[in-house]
């Protein structure tokens, strides 16, 4: 899990300190990296970023040299959590690829980030890095319609001189005005907002909608929010991004059993759902919780008591053909979307010691399959290739 955090409009000094809050609130989300972006007036961009927490950030001369609210129009904030790639400064956010700097709240799967890279033109060590670049090479429809996973982003297009949100259902994003819509905030949680908008005197804007009131707004999934830098909080009233809508492609899950009577076999695409879904607002006069709208979790196949049996087999596989037709390469890619489900490590065809869990979608890697830690246990275990 990362965190986005940020400010962008008529920035002054006193910004400085609320980013810096912002970013001490965000170290929650994501403790291992800080990372600033700084887009001045003139549309230049100064990048500072660390493999640590963000005091010490603060202290680091580039941070200090990039923090100047007087000659800035937006302060792009992340804090990391390490999933893909070390722990190390470049891996840290914000990214620049060309005219793009951008941040990442997520997780690619393997899957997609081959298509990324060749689409890149380059190979990466973080999958944050290959989706950037591929917006950078390819533009961001192109590249979000090949991607699969989870994604909050916040970019800034230096030809377009646009801010920009776009996220899928795996990951939030909240934002708030202030009263006179100078400023827009976003955080990934809206409580960072409101806590860093109370440190620093900062007024919100309030809507009203069906008799309730609100500061803060959740982003549309799989809407792009764009605003013109040049534009924002120049008005006395609410900005009006330009929205469009961009899909990733489809997740599959695995379904292989008998449920209700049929027998079903192969890879549907299925909405996953969490089992709720965030109303788009949040209402702090209600003691600052978010509202549940009792969404229902999806009846997916092979779960819990539908699932029957569970069938073992050993045959000897290939070189070509190591699952020995029990899966295809195109079942073990979709399988492969993230890993090694115990660790998340790469796992490639042809790899020996894979334990796949099919009914469950997902695999453990030659990396995981010899673990005898306690906490190691298996379950609907469908095929073991030795």
């Amino acid at each position: 899990m990362c965190g986005h955090v940020g400010v962008a409009g008529q920035l002054a000094l006193k910004d400085e300190k609320l980013l810096k809050h912002l970013l001490m609130f965000d170290y929650f989300r994501g403790p291992d990296s800080t990372g600033l972006a700084a887009v001045r007036g003139n549309g230049d961009v100064y990048i500072a970023k660390l493999a640590t927490h963000p005091i010490n950030l603060f202290h680091d001369r580039r941070f200090t040299a990039a923090l100047n609210g007087a000659q800035s129009r937006a302060f792009i904030g992340h804090n990391r959590a390490t999933t893909r790639g070390a722990t190390i400064d470049m891996n840290a956010h914000p990214f620049v690829f060309n005219h793009i700097v951008g941040a990442h709240n997520g997780t690619l799967e393997h899957s997609c980030i081959a298509d990324l890279e060749k689409a890149a033109g380059d190979k990466y060590n973080v999958d944050s890095q290959a989706l950037f670049a591929a917006i950078a090479a390819v533009g961001v429809e192109a590249a979000i319609k090949m991607s699969q996973g989870a994604w909050s982003l916040v970019w800034y297009d230096m030809k377009e001189k646009t801010l920009n949100f776009l996220r899928n259902k795996e990951r939030p994003m909240w934002y708030a005005f202030t009263k006179d819509f100078s400023r827009i905030i976003w955080a990934s949680q809206w409580e960072f907002i409101h806590a860093a908008a109370l440190s620093n005197e900062y007024e919100l804007h309030t809507w009203t909608e069906n008799d309730r009131s609100f500061q803060f707004r959740f982003t549309d999934e799989d809407v792009m929010y764009s605003f013109n830098l040049d534009e924002l909080g120049r008005k006395n009233e609410q900005p009006k991004p330009k929205v469009k809508k961009i899909e990733g492609k489809p997740k599959y899950v695995s379904m292989t059993g008998n449920y209700g009577g049929s027998n079903v076999t192969g890879f549907f695409p299925v909405r996953q759902d969490n089992g709720s879904s965030y109303q788009k607002t949040a209402n702090t006069n209600s003691g600052g919780t978010k509202n549940s709208n009792g969404g229902g979790r999806a009846n997916t196949p092979g779960s819990g008591s539908d699932r029957t049996h569970v069938s073992v087999s050993s045959r000897t596989g290939t070189p070509d053909n190591p699952f020995a037709n029990l899966i295809t390469k195109e079942e073990f890619d979709q399988l492969n979307t993230n890993g090694c489900a115990w660790c998340q490590s790469p796992v490639h065809w042809g790899d020996t010691g894979i334990i796949v869990m099919e009914n469950a979608g997902a695999m453990i890697g030659p990396c995981c399959t010899h673990r005898t830690d306690s906490n190691r246990v298996m379950t609907k275990v469908d095929l073991m290739i030795n």
